[in-house]
């Protein structure tokens, strides 16, 4: 397959990854694509994988078979070591936070944190990713079957979940967000919990801590990091972090390389 992809979805490209935009209409519940033509990692490093609660299909193409998988919404720090892999082409289809429930239709408190063939769940999608792949003789032919394939799965009145992100910031509670979108507390609860994978509580915490790295990537203070995240001591601040990442923010700071967060879903 040629790497040939029209310039309009191009986003931003690596050493080793291409992030390129699904079509316009898709937007709402998929983030991007990310596509790796070769292992990014070597050697005996392991890779930490930020939570985002938002999840990923990935589909991987090596010498004797086709694999895919569905990464469900994270809440948890993810580690992925590096080992050599026989794949020669990597595709992930990354998705915003509850985008798959809008695609799918599918409850996705079940799958959190979960790894399953996509056979198991969507056999009818992985079948017809693999017919694209089969039927593209480049990389553009490929992505507009994938565009096609999940605008046929999207339901217009399910964009609930979006209604929801665009209320969302750090100190908002869940009654403010159920006044602004019309639900009582308890249904937007329901709302987060089947379509997003968990409750609107562990969903800030996450929203908040991946503020945070951004911050700190771009060297802000702890202090300034804490209030911009809207915590009143440093402590509550902390304690929240290593609950999400699995380290204190200093820790964070001193091996930033071996912590990988999704560029395009906050």
């Amino acid at each position: 397959m040629q790497m040939i992809i029209e310039p309009k979805r191009f986003l931003h490209k690596t050493s080793s990854h291409l992030y390129v935009q699904p079509h316009p209409f898709l937007k709402k519940a998929v983030a991007h694509y990310t596509i790796l033509q070769e292992s990014a990692y070597t050697g005996q490093e392991t890779l930490l994988l930020v939570p985002d609660i938002s999840g990923c299909i990935v589909f991987k193409v090596k010498k004797n078979t086709i694999d895919a998988q569905y990464w469900g919404p994270t809440t948890k720090l993810v580690e992925v070591q590096a080992e050599p892999d026989d794949a020669y082409f990597s595709f992930f289809i990354e998705f915003h936070q509850g985008g798959a429930y809008q695609l799918f239709q599918r409850g996705l408190q079940e799958l959190l944190d979960e790894k399953i063939p996509l056979s198991k769940i969507l056999p009818e999608l992985q079948e017809q990713m693999i017919e694209a792949y089969m039927q593209s003789t480049t990389l553009e032919m490929f992505l507009v079957k994938i565009d096609s394939i999940l605008l046929s799965g999207e339901r217009k009145d399910r964009h609930i979940v979006t209604m929801l992100r665009k209320q969302m910031h750090p100190q908002v509670s869940l009654k403010e967000v159920g006044n602004a979108i019309g639900y009582s507390e308890r249904h937007v609860q329901r709302i987060f919990l089947e379509q997003i994978g968990c409750s609107m509580k562990h969903y800030q915490r996450v929203q908040r801590m991946n503020l945070a790295i951004h911050l700190l990537q771009n060297a802000h203070s702890l202090i300034q990091v804490a209030q911009l995240c809207g915590y009143y001591d440093q402590s509550h601040f902390i304690h929240d972090f290593i609950r999400v990442c699995g380290c204190t923010p200093k820790a964070y700071v001193e091996k930033m390389t071996s912590y990988y967060q999704e560029p395009y879903k906050f």
